[in-house]
């Protein structure tokens, strides 16, 4: 039995695992430069950026949910992994 929340991941092979390795990846990243930076200048920047990335999401998920599309079911897949990426580097 698949869990609703790994979907989106299991007609493609992968779960929920690799997203949340790309989120402590990510966290990595940004204590590199969280110091020198700041924390408002990267939180204003990545919040305009997952709003961005959700309107993708909510777009390629209404137009290849239910099609033969693989390249277009894959790039909401992508989308979802940037979510996490995104998130993490603010």
């Amino acid at each position: 039995m698949v869990s609703w929340k790994l979907l989106p991941y299991h007609g493609w092979g992968a779960n929920a695992t690799y997203s949340g390795m790309m989120g402590v990846i990510a966290n990595a990243i940004c204590l590199l430069y969280i110091d020198k930076v700041g924390r408002k200048l990267p939180l204003a920047w990545t919040s305009v950026a997952l709003v961005v990335d959700m309107v993708l999401i909510m777009v390629f998920s209404k137009q290849y949910a239910n099609s033969n599309n693989k390249l277009g079911q894959g790039f909401t897949i992508a989308w979802i992994f940037l979510f996490s990426i995104i998130f993490s580097l603010g």
